[in-house]
């Protein structure tokens, strides 16, 4: 996949959408934010353990593919969910993996987001990784997942301010990527709230095709510095 989507992508993206519109709004920002995240990095010289952006960006949008085998009375709970309920949505990295295994042209993606809710500490799921275990692409997506789910609105919470949100992944972005990326990192996801839907030049193609083709409400395709 080289910066277009393709039939597969149409039909897996239009399944999230149907799930919940949301659904599909937060993988979208997902990308947006690890695609940004991913260029500091290559820069720095991770450029030998990332894959390329298009499949950086590919699995930011298919992260949560997963989540389609949540059944619908957990996935739109408002209110907490029990342990067993808990539980189940933690299959979706298993789940996700399992379905982009059998699609021959994304199952090299199928690890990044098997491991997508991995923790530095050994205390994500579904395998209890630490951080040298846990693929660069991996991490990549789940500081972008956690940023894009704190600072979203929720059908169970509200969003929390940037701000807040890098307070609380500062350690995990430090121990992932490692102190000089730190900074740049965190600069970068600050500036994020200000391009969420909007399309410019800097767009990546792929980005571009899947917001012209499922725009989210409030989408804005004027410039980024005339939004700012």
């Amino acid at each position: 996949m080289t910066g277009s989507i393709n039939e597969t992508m149409i039909c897996l993206l239009g399944a999230m959408e149907a799930k919940d519109r949301s659904l599909l709004e937060h993988s979208i920002y997902t990308a947006r934010i690890a695609q940004s995240v991913a260029n500091i990095l290559i820069s720095d010289g991770f450029r030998q353990t990332l894959p390329t952006i298009d499949e950086i960006i590919t699995t930011g949008l298919l992260h949560d593919i997963g989540k389609l085998k949540v059944p619908d009375s957990i996935f739109h709970k408002a209110s907490g969910l029990t342990n067993r309920e808990t539980e189940n949505i933690r299959f979706h990295p298993l789940w996700g993996e399992q379905f982009l295994s059998r699609i021959p042209s994304l199952k090299h993606l199928s690890i990044y987001i098997y491991q997508h809710h991995e923790l530095p500490d050994g205390g994500g799921y579904p395998l209890g990784l630490k951080t040298k275990d846990i693929h660069p692409a991996s991490r990549v997506i789940n500081i972008s997942d956690r940023f894009s789910a704190l600072t979203t609105d929720r059908h169970y919470r509200k969003a929390i301010d940037h701000r807040s949100a890098l307070l609380f992944l500062e350690e995990n972005i430090e121990v992932f990527f490692g102190k000089r990326n730190k900074k740049s990192i965190t600069q970068c996801l600050m500036s994020m709230q200000n391009i969420r839907y909007i399309l410019d030049e800097q767009t990546h193609p792929l980005i571009k095709s899947v917001l012209e083709r499922n725009a989210p409400a409030g989408i804005n395709k004027k410039r980024a510095k005339d939004a700012v």
